[in-house]
């Protein structure tokens, strides 16, 4: 199996940039919770009026498996915190004894997979898992899983993570496993976050406000079953977000492959792997020719990044069928 999908995300956070610790370690290294609290630092330099001091009132239990550490954040100072962050219709659920067997296991299956453990312990230092709070219900959807530019560092993931794999492919059956590649999934949306702040991949007059729109057909048919209940999907989709997505679905294709290769895996986990596996490199391959087509938006470097892309999608594709 090729391994050049790898080859396109900073392994490592970049260093001398704003988002090295290293750079904050003066003013947060003697705090209690230290660099776990570097995305609530950075949300005070990019959230804008909303991202006011928060760091006195960040509570959490930090969770660690094997060298990775994770701050998992409290339910109960979520009154004060949550309203200021970009996700204020949901809150964090109470800790419990199975959610937290469920996070250990869901990072202990990522060191099974070291090039997955390594994204997700240099990009994700605090971990959400929340739920859509009830005032909210009927006016916003719960997530499955989020991330936000404005908060480096942090993602949060619903009850949903723990039993579905993007784009379409849900199981009855939560498992750790699927936890994992979720946990997988916005760490690739972290480190290419930075990257593309940190490095010209877009052209100069791009203008997410103004993209031209691609298609996505799999939230077509979410919004048929929308018609019997379920929530409305976004049918199009600006050329960063195209991007993000087939760059996030290109690792998790190369993940999902590997977890086929285990033979621990459960009937019910494998069968979801198989079908995320079919599901996700036809997805993968829709979105990398609406880049190609679409070239124009990138600057050299992007389309280099994008060229790159598409061949290590056809290769993944090949692997997988």
């Amino acid at each position: 199996m090729s391994t050049a999908i790898r080859s396109l995300l900073d392994r490592h956070v970049p260093a001398g940039s704003v988002f090295d610790y290293t750079l904050h370690e003066p003013a947060l290294g003697s705090l209690p919770l230290g660099p776990h609290l570097l995305p609530f630092a950075l949300y005070g330099k990019f959230g804008g009026s909303r991202g006011t001091d928060l760091l006195d009132r960040v509570r959490g239990e930090v969770v660690s498996v094997g060298g990775v550490s994770v701050l998992w954040l409290d339910d109960e100072p979520g009154r004060e915190l949550t309203p200021h962050l970009p996700l204020p219709s949901h809150r964090p659920l109470p800790h419990k004894p199975e959610l937290r067997e469920l996070l250990v296991s869901a990072i202990g299956h990522l060191a099974a997979f070291p090039p997955a453990l390594d994204l997700f312990a240099a990009y994700i230092r605090v971990v959400a898992l929340v739920e859509l709070r009830e005032d909210h219900r009927g006016r916003d959807s719960q997530i499955t899983t989020s991330s936000f530019p404005v908060l480096p560092f942090c993602a949060f993931f619903s009850e949903r993570s723990f039993r579905q794999l993007p784009p379409r492919c849900v199981s009855t059956v939560p498992s750790p496993r699927f936890l994992s590649e979720n946990l997988y999934h916005e760490a690739i949306h972290q480190a290419l976050t930075i990257q593309l702040l940190l490095t010209d991949v877009l052209a100069p007059d791009y203008d997410s406000a103004t993209s031209p729109k691609v298609d996505i057909y799999w939230r077509e048919e979410e919004d048929l079953q929308a018609e019997q209940g379920g929530s409305k999907g976004n049918q199009q989709w600006e050329i960063d977000r195209v991007l993000h997505a087939a760059v996030v679905y290109g690792h998790v294709l190369e993940y999902r492959l590997h977890q086929l290769a285990d033979p621990t895996l459960l009937p019910y986990e494998r069968a979801l792997f198989q079908d995320a596996v079919r599901t996700g490199a036809e997805s993968v391959r829709y979105l990398s020719a609406a880049l190609r087509e679409h070239g124009g938006h990138f600057t050299p470097a992007g389309l280099a990044l994008v060229t790159e892309l598409c061949d290590a999608v056809e290769d993944l594709a090949a692997s997988a069928a």
